[in-house]
């Protein structure tokens, strides 16, 4: 019988991205200082390309089908409606 598991993967990657950054200064050199800073306005991010670097199973655990079925006591009650529905139905037809 086939059992399966939830598996929780990672993957680790490295992005190169270009950034755009909008800034508002007198000169150029302001304009420098400010971008080391981390200042201005990001306007657009352009993903360069990406490169994984590892992956692995990090994690498991068991699926609990049996959380979806009904109880016992459920069950009972299912069945005893059902037997009683069909009691009327044949006490209705004599």
């Amino acid at each position: 019988m086939r059992v399966d598991k939830k598996y929780f993967a990672k993957i680790e990657k490295t992005l190169y991205i270009v950034e755009t950054v909008e800034i508002l200064a007198e000169s150029e050199r302001e304009a420098e200082d400010i971008m080391r800073d981390g200042g201005g306005v990001l306007i657009d991010t352009d993903i360069q390309d990406e490169e994984i670097d590892r992956r692995w199973i990090d994690s498991s655990e068991p699926i609990e089908d049996w959380d979806m079925l009904p109880d016992v006591e459920d069950l009972e009650r299912i069945v005893n409606r059902e037997v009683e529905k069909l009691k009327e139905y044949e006490n209705g037809q004599t």
